[in-house]
């Protein structure tokens, strides 16, 4: 029943916005009453939390799909910024009110948010660490440092409110450049170990 909740109010916020649409439409929707919804949630702010890391989470699982592929690393850092993009893109301005929904969770730090940064992250870690054991990046690195790093790489183009104010630009051509950059700076010294 949880479940058929969030994707009732995943549709409902879809076609009215989160804002519009209260505990009695979700129920109605549902053909049961807002009591029985508040047993499994206790307030519309919980629901919109699973609906936002529903949201969120379909970013995340494309991430984590890519990272935990048997792909090199260096292939899947490659294709990383390229696949959140598409990923944040194709559901934050195709869905224009989940994009307001999850502006509204960033801004107030919702746990779905936190829920999402930990998972991008995790993803970094893993080709991070894969590149490391493969030879690829160089082994002197700090793995939490550069999954950060790796990371933070990632806001331009997974941050709705950031990509709001750039669609105009070439953002697949930037993503290519940023994670071509970042390749090349993973696996800097272990080139010139190789060449001294």
């Amino acid at each position: 029943m949880r479940a058929r909740i969030v994707e009732t109010a995943y549709d409902l916020f879809r076609e009215r916005g989160y804002a519009a649409t209260s505990m009695a439409d979700i129920a109605g929707a549902l053909g049961v009453t807002p009591a029985y919804v508040y047993k499994f949630f206790a307030s519309k702010l919980a629901v919109c939390e699973a609906v936002c890391a529903r949201t969120t989470g379909q970013v995340s699982e494309a991430v984590l799909t890519l990272a935990r592929s048997d792909k090199p690393a260096e292939a899947r850092l490659r294709a990383l910024h390229s696949t959140i993009l598409k990923e944040a893109v194709g559901i934050y301005f195709a869905e224009r009110r989940l994009h307001d929904m999850v502006g509204e969770a960033l801004q107030h730090q919702w746990e779905s948010i936190d829920l999402h940064k930990a998972q991008l992250l995790e993803a970094a870690r893993i080709i991070v660490t894969d590149g490391i054991a493969e030879g690829a990046f160089d082994p002197t690195l700090d793995p939490g440092e550069a999954a950060m790093a790796v990371f933070y790489s990632m806001v331009p183009f997974a941050h709705p409110n950031v990509l709001e104010h750039t669609l105009h630009t070439d953002l697949a051509a930037n993503a290519r450049i940023v994670a071509e950059l970042l390749v090349r700076g993973l696996r800097r010294l272990a080139a010139a170990q190789v060449t001294d």
